[in-house]
């Protein structure tokens, strides 16, 4: 796994860890950091199952504080004025989905900026 950020208009900064990941049988957990530049915002993860013959949309939930390491926790915004979002998603097994590829899409001040692994999209292969 590899550690891939984007940088983008304005110097606006959203980052994904493809190694902040974590995979089971029935969901992928997300750590997203992006850079808190108003109150209202929104972060997404949008994802296929079926190499984008469908996509769909998963919601962030903004972290107050997080862990580093064993013992350390960080407040979100941290000192640099960057942001924690999270979320696990949950997907069906039915139709046994080997990998998920997706994008990170941060909303904010009516302007969305994308982390995309700098334009390959995210994968995460063998998830079973």
């Amino acid at each position: 796994m590899t550690n891939n950020s984007g940088t983008f208009l304005n110097g606006i900064e959203v980052s994904y860890r493809t190694e902040d990941a974590r995979i089971t049988r029935h969901a992928v957990d997300f750590n997203v950091d992006v850079q808190n530049l108003s109150l209202e915002k929104s972060v997404k993860i949008v994802y296929t199952l079926d190499d984008w013959a469908t996509v769909k949309e998963f919601e962030l939930d903004f972290q107050q504080y997080y862990r580093v390491g064993y013992y350390n926790y960080l407040y979100s915004p941290n000192a640099f004025d960057v942001e924690r979002w999270s979320g696990r998603l949950r997907y069906d097994t039915t139709n046994d989905p080997r990998e998920i590829e997706f994008a990170v899409a941060y909303t904010v001040n009516g302007t969305t900026y994308w982390d995309s692994n700098y334009g390959q999209n995210y994968k995460l292969v063998g998830l079973f």
